[in-house]
């Protein structure tokens, strides 16, 4: 039984007395206490395996077998032929929407709808085309004016709820009854393991090197090689090859076997617009939408001889093969970007306009931050991969390939960061320039009010004085006494004005010209 390989498995990662560990062997028996305490979702239809032996000579086909459950993925590894140099064994979880509704939305044609305006109000009811309808930041169907900005993927922790700009999107882990037969059939390098799992873990600088590995339940050695790579914690591969010498009956060496494991979490999402109003012209042409795993399972069922030698001589081709798809599927998401960035935001960068409100400015600030997530990781991959060129057993196994579209990924994700940088900057000064207008504003009404007091203030004076019924005035005043001392209090006030007025004109001046005289000074020095 696969569970009692796989318990011996876990209890020898249990004798590594490694306390990370532990969180590894409850994952893989999914205890029931561990699962409900944290958050650490699979879904079983999600997660698939791929199986594929390359045997010599390379004329020999391939055997490919596909596993969408976890029911006889041991016992398929478990049965190797001799003559199978190379074994590719691929565990792929999928993020994102189930497949009918990633159909519906890559396959949608033109539809009608009635269009609104931004505050709600019927405009028209005309009925006009969704490639041309509206629609909003968030992709639940409201609609907005002039607003065509495609609704595109945001990567995030597995299991972590929050926002995403998708409703609906589902972030998974593995699913561990499909991993467990995996480990204990290939006793896989438990460190490494556990960094693909831990998304934290995953941009954590750490030594490449050998790991020999050896087991109570495998006493037989080998060299195990990992090199891990991806775009974001949804879109990572860890690719590890176990490279195993084969005695022969006169005691020589054969050619010997490996296994390459690739480990990989992809989002079915990644390059397409989810917008509800996009059409099926609206994408960015791919040669197929079909999810990464699945084109990369007609790739292989497409090799012919030559590149079957090819593989045989460097297994790993098959993981930058892998990392093609991906990068190829990257290049359309950044060309969302790019749309998002021109329809969305560029005109008001070139503009004094403030953008939105400070809910809306805190979605640029978010999509920031996923641009400065998608660069740490093209980084980090390149830093894993180019200390592999050395090593490359082969001057064209797509291994430079790779790190050529790595590289210009890298320097228009940064491009675009930049971008989004000034912006944020310009909409900060905008905003900070336009409550220093306001203040001024206020300012100045504030001292028209206090003109106005100088005029009433007297008024109001003299009127106080004349209304007292006091002996010396011998009764009611003459109307002329009351306007001769009213214009004489005006006037007494006026000069004190004038003279402070005056006072604050002369500081400033002699503040200017000792300015000036400290910089022709030291213009001279």
């Amino acid at each position: 039984m696969a569970t009692d390989h796989l318990q011996t498995c876990l209890d020898n990662i249990s004798a590594q007395n490694n306390p990370r560990y532990g969180w590894l062997t409850k994952f893989l028996n999914k205890e029931p206490e561990f699962m409900g305490k944290w958050i650490y979702p699979f879904w079983a239809e999600r997660t698939h395996t791929i199986v594929a032996d390359f045997f010599s000579p390379s004329t020999t086909p391939i055997s490919i077998s596909r596993y969408d459950k976890h029911d006889g993925v041991y016992e398929a590894l478990q049965i190797r032929p001799a003559s199978a140099l190379v074994r590719l064994i691929l565990v792929v979880g999928t993020s994102g929407f189930d497949a009918e509704r990633f159909k519906a939305q890559v396959s949608k044609t033109s539809s009608t709808h009635v269009k609104f305006h931004a505050l709600g109000d019927l405009v028209t009811a005309a009925r006009v085309d969704l490639s041309k309808a509206l629609a909003t930041d968030d992709g639940r169907g409201t609609s907005t004016q002039n607003d065509y900005a495609p609704i595109v993927t945001r990567s995030r922790t597995a299991g972590v709820e929050g926002m995403h700009p998708i409703e609906g999107h589902t972030s998974r882990l593995l699913d561990p009854a499909v991993l467990g037969p995996v480990v204990a059939a290939t006793h896989l390098d438990t460190g490494t393991l556990l960094r693909h799992l831990d998304q934290n873990e995953h941009l954590v600088y750490r030594r490449q090197k050998q790991i020999q590995h050896s087991t109570a339940a495998d006493q037989e050695k080998g060299v195990w090689h990992d090199v891990s790579f991806g775009i974001d914690q949804e879109n990572y591969v860890t690719a590890m090859l176990h490279v195993k010498p084969q005695p022969r009956l006169g005691g020589d060496e054969g050619p010997p076997h490996s296994t390459l494991i690739l480990l990989a979490n992809e989002d079915n999402c990644l390059g397409i617009d989810f917008n509800p109003y996009a059409s099926m012209l609206g994408q960015v042409f791919q040669s197929s939408y079909d999810t990464l795993n699945e084109t990369f399972e007609m790739m292989l069922k497409a090799e012919d001889i030559g590149k079957r030698a090819v593989i045989l001589g460097d297994p790993l081709r098959l993981a930058w093969d892998y990392a093609g798809i991906l990068s190829s599927r990257f290049a359309c998401q950044l060309e969302f970007y790019r749309r998002r960035w021109k329809i969305r935001y560029e005109r008001y960068a070139n503009s004094t306009a403030v953008y939105g409100i400070p809910e809306t400015r805190d979605i640029i600030r978010k999509e920031a931050i996923q641009l400065s997530t998608h660069i740490q990781y093209i980084e980090k991959s390149l830093q894993s991969l180019r200390k592999l060129t050395p090593h490359a057993q082969q001057p064209t196994s797509g291994l430079n390939e790779l790190i050529q579209d790595f590289e210009q990924m890298s320097i228009q994700l940064q491009s675009l960061k930049s971008a989004y940088d000034n912006f944020i900057e310009q909409q900060v000064s905008k905003i900070s320039l336009a409550d220093a207008r306001h203040t001024m504003t206020e300012a100045r009404d504030l001292q028209r009010l206090s003109y106005l007091g100088f005029i009433f203030a007297p008024l109001s004076l003299a009127c106080s004085f004349f209304s007292t019924d006091i002996q010396p005035l011998g009764g009611a005043a003459p109307v002329w006494q009351l306007a001769v001392t009213s214009l004489a209090t005006i006037f007494v006030s006026v000069l004190i004005l004038t003279f402070l007025s005056r006072q604050r004109v002369i500081a400033k001046t002699k503040e200017v010209v000792k300015g000036k005289i400290l910089f022709i000074r030291d213009g001279r020095l």
